[in-house]
């Protein structure tokens, strides 16, 4: 299991479903462990990309999580002393791919089966759609003919 949680610890259900799923614990950000807390990008992603189950909430989590198709549970930041939600493009993302089930109200407290039960049914289907849509602005932005480069500036 996984955690990935900015400015604050995981939720005790962390440590109730690992034991529950008999799976131990890495908490990626936990300045304690320092094999933990200082893992590289590649090992950053081989964790995301092999992990059973991953509690977080961070938007980057939740996108490595859709992206690697792993179970995960998002327990979002609390308010900013403005009292404005920080969790907007977590919530923007979920909706995109139907997955907002995974980010419950704080007294949703998930069984094992359905915290490693997920649909990523709409994320296969709109995830090749979003990612044209991200290299087209890319290319764009750039000012980058994508079939040029592609072909190696021969169009």
């Amino acid at each position: 299991m996984l955690t990935y949680y900015l400015r604050k610890l995981p939720p005790p259900e962390v440590k109730t479903l690992a034991d529950e799923l008999g799976l131990p614990v890495i908490n990626l950000l936990d300045v304690l462990n320092y094999n933990h807390f200082t893992v590289g990008p590649a090992e950053f992603i081989w964790l995301f990309s092999n992990a059973s189950l991953i509690f977080t909430n961070s938007f980057h989590g939740v996108a490595f999580s859709i992206l690697f198709k792993r179970p995960f549970i998002n327990r979002e930041l609390d308010n900013d002393s403005s009292g404005v939600a920080m969790s907007s493009r977590i919530t923007s993302l979920l909706k995109l791919f139907g997955l907002e089930d995974r980010s419950p109200r704080r007294d949703k407290i998930f069984t094992a089966d359905e915290a490693l039960t997920i649909d990523f049914t709409r994320r296969d289907e709109v995830l090749p759609h979003e990612r044209i849509k991200a290299f087209r602005f890319l290319s764009e932005a750039l000012g980058v003919d994508p079939l040029e480069r592609l072909l190696g500036g021969d169009a």
